[in-house]
């Protein structure tokens, strides 16, 4: 007779098949193959088309950062040759993908309700061109096993630069931005951070490098002033990189820098005088449909969160404004005289 205590077959708490950690674990496994999956064969349809897409975070993040913990992501990010967007784009909506409004640096395109891809033609917050961009990464370039499939993503200090860009795009607590670039400062040496401050000079992303890691946490702070990076920022660059992914005014502006002009002109008239079929597409979008009463007519609704947006604007102002007063309350270490310096502004805008 066996023991039930001590019996792993029967012990509760030890069986595999019914401990809800290892269950957890399984799905996630499982959720990640199937990303992994759905990104290989969007690769390699763009890579037999002749385009050349380089992965970003998502499997990367997840192996780099997190190798003996089970995660997942909600998408994949693809960065194209600007010059090939237009092609990339067309061959993924012959696919089956629907696009999305665009946000400044890609576009989001979705399959199914739930295959996403954002196509990237720049990234976001940097002051370099998008051709410029593409070109001063090309020697970061490097080969990554995606579940069995030879892709291409940045090498590791890229890597780093991206994930503090993205976590000044995410900065709420707990967002996990954050907590990658958290991880990212303890995981990667200071030679990869060194490196990364190189790329993100190149890039034009040195400010929101800086902004990441003095506002992430103590550690990350220690990391900058190792750097040498500044301990204020001017108001202009706060603002500049204070944008609303949601769509404020200042992201807006910056997209119609960098779109053609005939598309500027589409992008104007669908925010300004959206045709009825296209204002019944916006409300049933997640941050519309979340955020506005559900009983009113689809053009108040859009009407409503457009007023959103605009109001928006404010609060980066003030956060901008407000730098150095949270920069007091989240960290107490004195400042050395060498670092009460401004950062000095990008040579390049984008265009």
């Amino acid at each position: 007779m066996t023991d039930p205590v001590t019996d792993p077959v029967t012990d509760p708490v030890t069986d595999p098949v019914t401990d809800p950690e290892h269950a957890r674990r399984t799905a996630t496994v499982a959720l990640a193959l199937l990303l992994n999956r759905r990104a290989a064969a969007v690769i390699g349809t763009l890579t037999e088309a002749g385009i050349r897409p380089v992965l970003l975070k998502g499997p990367v993040t997840a192996r780099r950062l997190y190798p003996d913990l089970p995660r997942v992501w909600r998408d994949t990010d693809l960065l194209i040759d600007p010059a090939r967007f237009a092609d990339a784009a067309q061959l993924l909506i012959g696919q089956g993908f629907r696009r999305l409004d665009p946000a400044p640096h890609a576009h989001t395109f979705v399959r199914d309700g739930a295959e996403t891809v954002d196509l990237h033609w720049t990234l976001p917050l940097t002051a370099a061109s998008p051709a410029a961009i593409w070109a001063r990464l090309q020697p970061h370039i490097v080969g990554f096993d995606l579940h069995g499939h030879a892709v291409e993503t940045v090498d590791v200090p890229a890597h780093a630069c991206h994930l503090a860009i993205h976590a000044v795009q995410n900065p709420r607590k707990g967002h996990t931005a954050r907590q990658d670039l958290e991880r990212a400062v303890t995981f990667f040496p200071l030679p990869v951070w060194a490196a990364a401050l190189e790329v993100a000079r190149l890039i034009g992303a040195e400010t929101p490098l800086t902004t990441a890691l003095r506002s992430t946490s103590p550690k990350a702070d220690t990391l900058a002033d190792v750097l040498g990076l500044p301990r204020r920022i001017r108001f202009t660059e706060q603002l500049r990189i204070r944008e609303d992914s949601t769509g404020a005014l200042y992201g807006a502006a910056r997209l119609l820098r960098l779109v053609p002009g005939s598309h500027r002109r589409v992008l104007l008239r669908r925010w300004l005088t959206p045709t009825r079929a296209e204002i019944a597409a916006y409300v049933l979008r997640p941050e519309i449909a979340g955020t506005t009463p559900a009983g009113w007519p689809p053009s108040l609704r859009l009407m409503l969160f457009r007023a959103g947006q605009i109001t928006r604007l404010a609060p980066h102002a003030v956060r901008a404004l407000d730098i150095s007063a949270s920069r007091s309350r989240l960290f107490s270490a004195p400042v050395h005289p060498s670092h009460t310096c401004y950062a000095d502004p990008p040579d390049q805008q984008p265009d």
